[in-house]
């Protein structure tokens, strides 16, 4: 993962095959991830169609973002909501 960008994407073919999504704000849905290896990340905010703006409690993506092989929402994600403390990548 390149420190150096802060500029993350969900796979474009991810995205079309697994939403739309429930949005909380214009153009933005809180999400779950599951990667390639099969661990799986929550509080990711979305914006559409496939940039991810920010995560709850990191301040540079914990994964490379085309290991990403599902997304989905959860309950949480659809109470979640971002907050002032979130590091905002776009």
């Amino acid at each position: 993962m390149s420190s150096s960008s802060l500029h993350y994407e969900i796979p474009i073919v991810v995205v079309e095959r697994d939403g739309p999504f429930e949005e909380f704000k214009k153009d933005g849905a809180m999400v779950s991830v599951e990667l390639a290896d099969g661990r799986h990340f929550a509080g990711i905010l979305v914006i559409y169609p496939n940039q991810i703006g920010a995560m709850e409690g990191h301040d540079v993506l914990p994964f490379e973002p085309a290991e990403i092989v599902r997304v989905y929402q959860t309950a949480d994600d659809l109470r979640r909501r971002s907050s002032a403390s979130w590091r905002f990548w776009i």
